[in-house]
């Protein structure tokens, strides 16, 4: 963790300090160029959770500069092309009202058990991610600003994955600390290694074929990408990555471009057996710097005891601690069938039941035993209207859609913060600009008036 256990940037200020001081430049310059500039920034800081650099030399909110940047830049442009219009869909119109009918649910149920602190909290988090919700949806109105997102999210999951490297680097040949789970600048392995997922699905969208050269660097951030993964050895990214995986090899096995699985399966063999020995000695090495013993333990010598101290996380996917979360969320919803226990309340409850301190690690039930059945009610709408969008889509991104939905869906099974987390709202507002984009029957909300000739 960058600025926790390992102190990579806390102990090299002047680094961040430079960072921080280009960080807080290049939204005010970007106010004056074309859009694109500002809503890339936007998309990298959001997915390398640049933020954080910007927090520890300003103490002040890098998000609100954007924000106001992107105000700004919204009404500098509906000035000149006398337009502000707002495309959509009828599904999106759903699918974000069902959304934020998930979210007033959660935030009204929450008053009868009120936690100020944990409200004010979370009503703080949603303002923030509704905002990214309806900017990107905003701006994203053709395919090439869609090529521009999906470019920057591409740079910012390899930025990402680069601070999980030098978190690795740092702590075990600096600090000599053992056993790690390198997150990167997003501080939490599970997190990061789901930004880094929807990094990697979101990466196969292709608006166009793309250039020899970009489909280089776009395989090799790929990579980098994967590898990230792997550092953060998280139960639930490591499933994200194989479905993300296998995903891509079907869909290169399309006719048409099935020499690219053939190719990578192929390559992926041959570097196997020509870099046996070489790959051997990196898994004994890299079981001495990173956890892997909690997903793959190693036999093939002594093990080096951990210094990390315990994760707050159950100690395996089916484990009985994690089964018994699960029971005592399920246990805490029927209790308070109404109304639920409310937001901040969940763990005090679930601790009164197990003795474990941790939350249920599983979105669904955590709604549901903070929220009680009328959460239930607004989810099962809420799921209505995803399956609507993916039956309406063109079927040229459908398939888009289902992956995107099926890597969100394996982190519900084990993260509880879901709509915590700003990057699933990202996600969400891609897909739905995306569908917007292709769709033939939009909607245009807002004023729009001709330029005189």
């Amino acid at each position: 963790m960058l600025t926790g256990e390992y102190d990579l940037l806390a102990d090299n200020m002047t680094v961040t300090n430079i960072l921080a001081a280009l960080l807080l430049i290049l939204p005010i310059k970007f106010i004056f160029l074309n859009k694109k500039w500002l809503i890339g920034l936007y998309t990298v800081s959001i997915v390398a959770n640049l933020p954080l650099v910007f927090y520890m030399s300003f103490k002040f909110s890098y998000e609100l500069i954007i924000a106001l940047a992107l105000i700004i830049k919204i009404a500098i442009d509906a000035y000149k092309e006398k337009s502000l219009l707002y495309i959509t869909t009828r599904e999106n119109i759903y699918l974000i009202g069902s959304l934020l009918i998930v979210v007033i649910v959660n935030l009204l149920t929450s008053l009868f058990n009120f936690n100020r602190d944990q409200f004010l909290l979370r009503v703080m988090i949603y303002a923030v991610n509704i905002f990214i919700l309806f900017i990107f949806t905003y701006f994203a109105k053709t395919r090439d600003l869609l090529g521009v997102i999906k470019n920057a999210v591409v740079l910012g999951g390899a930025l990402l994955a680069v601070s999980a490297v030098a978190e690795m680097v740092y702590g075990h040949y600096v600090l000599d600390v053992a056993n790690m789970r390198p997150a990167g600048l997003l501080l939490d392995p599970n997190v990061c290694a789901f930004a880094l997922n929807a990094t990697l699905a979101i990466s196969l969208y292709n608006p166009r074929k793309p250039t020899i050269m970009r489909a280089f660097f776009l395989i090799a951030f790929r990579v980098l990408i994967v590898f990230g993964v792997f550092l953060t050895v998280s139960r639930s990214g490591y499933i994200g990555s194989a479905v993300i995986l296998v995903f891509m090899l079907f869909y290169y096995s399309r006719k048409g471009e099935n020499w690219v699985a053939a190719a990578a399966v192929t390559a992926f063999i041959l570097i196997y057996f020509i870099f046996y020995n070489t790959a051997v000695k990196f898994w004994g090495t890299i079981h001495g710097i990173i956890d892997l013993d909690r997903i793959f333990p190693y036999t093939g010598g002594p093990v080096i005891p951990t210094e990390g101290g315990p994760t707050g996380t159950p100690s395996s996917i089916f484990s009985g601690e994690r089964i018994a979360l699960a029971l005592a969320a399920l246990r805490i919803f029927f209790r308070n069938l109404f109304s639920g226990v409310g937001i901040g309340n969940v763990l005090p409850e679930i601790a009164a039941y197990t003795g474990v301190g941790l939350e249920s690690h599983n979105f669904v039930l955590q709604l549901l035993a903070e929220s009680g059945v009328l959460m239930l009610a607004a989810l099962l709408l809420l799921g209505y209207f995803i399956i609507r969008l993916l039956l309406n889509a063109s079927p040229r991104i459908r398939w888009f859609f289902a992956l995107i939905l099926l890597v969100v869906a394996v982190e519900a099974l084990f993260n509880h913060n879901l709509l915590n987390l700003n990057l699933v709202w990202f996600a969400l507002a891609f897909v739905l600009a995306v569908n917007a984009t292709y769709s033939k029957r939009k909607i245009d909300i807002g004023i729009s008036r001709g330029r005189r000739r």
